[in-house]
């Protein structure tokens, strides 16, 4: 393994970016993969999850307990030990080279039903390429193709290499949603859309069958890195016959921010397979009975923390609450830790009854949105008592898309990805439990610390209400005539690569959100300029360059740009890998105030540096005793 040959992209607080050539290569897909594997079980007690795509390993690590200058140190001494054993072992021993010995995978075959009807994309495709339905049919089905990664969602197989004939470039918006099962096809991948969800490649047929399978231990994927897939031709009988149904691509409608941003694939996700004993406390419920129960607006009411983890192999997103400092805040109100899990309302308009006694605090944009309980105002960042019988009613938000309602000693949960975010495909519950914390290890120094600042913040008076409100952009009568929000982002290799004049092009644009935007990612529609500026083509040109045609991994906050027209800033419940150009990573900080304005909200960005934005994320975390 040449060393030299890796670059170095930290592109955001906690996530560094290793990138190898940019090449599909099986034999460097396979030194990526024993990286990946040597950097686990050498530095596990510094990383907290990896994941492997073409070229590129991406790696989340422990921040502040690292800093990135001594975690880029310790990751070339490992690769350097490595390596030096590796080539000691070949000369004494000559050996086969383990990084040349293929990955033990099987052989799958994937019933495709390729037509105009089932492939959306199929007569551009033909139009663009110059071929024929069925040359373009027997392309893509002749070849067999190896699974280098899995990602964007649970069962998302990234296959190659595509016909040369048959490779385009993504589109340069991408659907609102691709049905599930859509066969699709952006430069030399190939891949099945196991789900609904948002993406950019070129659909010229659909699979009838499921990819991927969630038991209670775990996911099932049917593909997995290393397997060799065949696409297999089947007539429309045969596809109805396994279960495929034809959506209409008029049908297929994105959830926009006004009606339900939580509404995504991505959302709530699968457990970790055989995933050791949950380091976090184990909560069970206090009585047979609920605590609560949601009456009005159950689908938009879910239980969120700070998000899963090890879940990137498995092409799950950590998801997690969308304004961590309204989560983080109220629990510290209540005197809970930092990340206990707690209720996130979507929009409002809820309605929540109460069978048990309990102390809770809601948290939410705006000091001037109250709450009615029993008929009586009552207003938000306030610890209140609630009574058995008591009901209490939340109206639509003025400002903002997201509160939390925890409670005192927190709710009854089960553990998934070491989370309490709900599984995939879970039903919607209206029922929740309030917890008895069953026996525990002794706490280790972060809990401690954590404990200690909780406890000393609840013997405290409740603060000025107002001044909790300040954490957010001033509220302003209509969206069109707030100020812009200036988002700061974390500047990755491609930014810092293009000329001060490209650079200056790009920061003077001026954005809107969408109003199709949601938990997986915000779009943010160009407006014009703030001054006069010549052409930006040359700035957006440099990027695509730079990105290349296969796909990476991301990360939240990242900044795609699929288009001059409209940029994509990745959220919670963000696909795992994309292929988009970016130009780096918002501050963390600053996503939990995104998430919180409304659409035609203006937004422009701004780059600050990693130390920067490093030591902002560490002192909100602090604020809250949770390192």
């Amino acid at each position: 393994m040449d060393i030299s040959a890796i670059e170095f992209d930290f592109i955001s607080e906690d996530t560094l970016l290793l990138r190898w050539p940019e090449q599909v290569c099986r034999q460097q897909h396979r030194q990526i993969i024993k990286a990946q594997q040597h950097l686990t079980n050498e530095r596990s007690q510094f990383i907290t999850d990896t994941l492997v795509s073409f070229n590129s390993l991406l790696i989340y690590y422990r921040y502040p307990l690292l800093s990135a200058n001594q975690l880029q140190t310790l990751i070339e001494q490992a690769l350097a030990n490595r390596a030096e054993s590796h080539a000691t072992a070949q000369e004494h021993a000559n050996p086969a080279s383990a990084d040349d010995k293929p990955l033990a995978g099987k052989q799958i075959s994937i019933p495709t039903y390729y037509d105009e009807q089932a492939g959306w994309d199929l007569t551009e495709v033909m139009q663009t390429t110059g071929l024929s339905q069925q040359a373009i049919i027997a392309k893509h089905s002749e070849p067999e193709y190896y699974a280098y990664a899995l990602g964007f969602s649970p069962g998302f197989a990234y296959l190659a290499s595509l016909n040369s004939q048959l490779q385009m470039p993504r589109k340069a918006i991408p659907r609102k949603q691709m049905p599930a099962g859509a066969v699709a096809i952006a430069g030399e991948q190939t891949a099945v859309y196991p789900d609904a969800t948002p993406g950019g490649w070129h659909i010229i047929g659909q699979c009838p069958v499921s990819l991927y399978q969630v038991t209670d231990t775990g996911i099932e994927s049917v593909i997995k890195v290393g397997d060799s897939v065949r696409f297999t031709p089947i007539d429309r009988a045969e596809f109805i016959a396994l279960g495929g149904t034809l959506a209409k691509e008029q049908e297929s409608i994105a959830s926009p921010i006004s009606e339900d941003l939580n509404n995504s694939t991505s959302n709530t996700s699968p457990p970790e397979k055989n995933l050791s004993a949950n380091s976090r406390q184990q909560h069970t419920p206090l009585l047979n009975k609920p605590l609560l129960t949601v009456n009005k607006g159950a689908a938009r009411v879910s239980l969120q923390d700070l998000g899963r983890k090890h879940c990137s192999q498995y092409g799950v997103s950590p998801s997690g609450a969308a304004d961590e400092y309204a989560l983080m805040t109220a629990n510290q109100i209540l005197g809970n830790t930092s990340f206990e899990a707690a209720l996130e309302i979507l929009l409002g308009d809820v309605e929540i009854v109460f069978y048990q006694a309990c102390e809770l605090v809601v948290a939410a944009v705006g000091d001037e949105q109250p709450f009615i309980l029993n008929n009586e105002a009552k207003p938000m960042w306030q610890r209140l008592c609630i009574q058995a019988g008591d009901t209490l009613n939340i109206a639509p938000f003025r400002q903002g898309n997201y509160a939390y309602l925890s409670i005192k000693g927190g709710f009854a949960t089960s553990s998934w990805f070491e989370s309490a975010i709900a599984k995939l495909n879970a039903p919607i519950v209206n029922e929740y439990f309030a917890n008895q914390p069953l026996a525990k290890a002794k706490p280790d120094v972060a809990q401690q610390v954590d404990s200690q600042v909780t406890s000393q913040i609840a013997a405290q008076p409740v603060k000025n209400l107002r001044s909790y409100s300040t954490f957010y952009p001033a509220p302003e009568l209509a969206c069109e005539q707030a100020s812009p929000f200036i988002a700061r982002f974390i500047a990755n290799k491609a930014w810092q690569n293009l000329s001060d004049y490209q650079q200056e092009a790009l920061l003077n644009q001026v954005f809107t959100i969408d109003i199709s935007s949601n938990k997986m990612g915000y779009r943010l529609n160009r407006q014009g300029f703030v001054n006069s500026s010549t052409n930006s083509q040359s700035a957006y040109q440099a990027l695509g360059d730079s990105a290349g045609t296969i796909s990476k991994p991301v990360t939240y906050g990242q900044i795609q740009l699929p288009s001059a027209k409209q940029w994509i800033v990745l959220m919670k419940d963000r696909q795992t890998i994309g292929g988009y150009p970016s130009i780096g990573s918002v501050m963390k900080t600053d996503l939990f105030r995104l998430a919180q304005l409304k659409p035609n909200y203006p937004v422009r960005f701004q780059p600050i540096s990693l130390a920067q934005a490093q030591v902002q994320l560490a002192a909100f975390y602090q604020r809250f005793g949770n390192f």
